[in-house]
């Protein structure tokens, strides 16, 4: 299996750690500093986290997991320094020739059929850009690919990118499950069950996993009851609550930027980080931003610029105008994340001590079952 390394580069790791767990992409090998997150995922999760981190609007880079033994012992004898150049030079000229296949717009079941039929074709490994024939691979996998309705490529860096557009699915009856259960809590609004029997009814509160809809019908009596095997099928509405709490103190931290910058660079060859300069920012409060540029050659090589930036904090008092501010931006957040029909909105606000405590809710009107086999 594919395995990435995911960098995040941000002020807010408790917010970014967070936003990871909202979505639920599994991490492992995580490593935490001042100005972002380090962790190994695979291929799903890595495209999930890229997207994750363009709608929060912070800096994601990541990089394809593999060892080059071969490089590494090569550094380790030649000297770190010289090592990067030749590799520099060797990842520039390799430019010229194409070395992997990418697919775009097709699932990932899709995509390796795609990449299997290019190897089959003799398109694998290191071949010239000058042998490429766009138009002729494009002809070849329209027609050898069923799932795709228009295929088209191209080279870039060291990559031939196969685009491609899915073939319109031909609609098909609608599956039937053992049950339907519910994804989350809610509070039944609607049922309609086309197949089955509904095991709830509007105003009921229901939970993750509760039964929604059964998967059998009772053809009997009441005294003597006969029980079909019919499938469940079926829509469930229900009411949802999005909440957030927000706690204010008497003061809050505001940061400043004084102008002082300081700009670290790493060289990163395979994974390895084989030089580095200006690590030590000497700053005791700071900002930091990293930005990637990578060289796709027969050699992965990231040079990582990471601009420092020192800022003063101060304490300001929490007024009426700070309180709506933030009060503001988490509502837009919350209704941006609802899904559904929002049917209300509001907020309740009390004093806990020093702090002011709001909490803002949002509830919707979505579906929220799903179909289940049972165990």
């Amino acid at each position: 299996m594919k395995t990435y390394t995911l960098s995040i580069s941000t002020d807010d790791v408790a917010g970014a750690l967070a936003a990871l767990d909202g979505a639920r992409i599994r991490r492992r090998e995580m490593t935490a500093s001042a100005c972002g997150l380090t962790f190994v995922c695979d291929a799903n999760e890595a495209r999930r986290t890229r997207k994750l981190c363009e709608k929060l609007g912070i800096e994601c880079s990541s990089s394809r997991r593999g060892a080059a033994r071969y490089a590494a012992a090569a550094c380790a004898k030649i000297g770190a320094i010289v090592a990067i150049v030749v590799m520099i030079a060797a990842a520039i000229a390799s430019q010229s020739f194409v070395t992997r296949v990418e697919v775009t717009g097709a699932d990932d079941a899709t995509a390796s059929k795609i990449v299997a039929l290019l190897r089959s074709g003799g398109i694998d490994g290191t071949m010239p850009k000058s042998s490429v024939d766009a138009d002729a691979i494009a002809r070849f996998v329209e027609d050898n690919v069923p799932e795709i309705t228009l295929a088209e490529v191209s080279t870039r860096g060291n990559a031939l990118v196969v685009g491609v557009v899915p073939a319109t699915p031909t609609p098909s009856a609608a599956a039937k499950y053992d049950r339907i259960v519910a994804q989350e809590n809610a509070i039944v609004t609607r049922v309609a069950a086309f197949s089955g029997t509904a095991a709830v009814k509007p105003g009921d509160i229901v939970k993750p996993g509760d039964v929604l809809i059964e998967g059998t019908i009772d053809i009997g009596t009441a005294e003597e009851p006969q029980i079909v095997e019919t499938g469940a099928d079926g829509i469930v509405f229900a009411t949802v609550f999005g909440t957030e709490k927000l706690y204010f103190a008497p003061q809050y931290i505001v940061s400043e930027e004084t102008g002082r910058s300081h700009t670290s660079t790493q060289v990163i060859v395979c994974g390895k980080t084989l030089w580095s300069s200006g690590e030590d920012h000497g700053f005791e409060d700071w900002t930091a931003r990293t930005t990637s540029t990578r060289i796709d050659g027969i050699l992965p090589i990231e040079i990582r610029k990471t601009v420092y930036r020192e800022v003063r904090r101060r304490y300001c008092d929490t007024d009426e105008a700070y309180v709506r501010r933030v009060t503001d931006e988490a509502r837009e957040r919350l209704l941006s994340e609802a899904e559904g029909a929002i049917v209300d909105e509001g907020m309740n606000v009390r004093q806990n001590g020093d702090f002011l405590v709001v909490e803002i809710y949002v509830q919707s009107e979505r579906q929220i079952g799903r179909g289940e086999e049972r165990p």
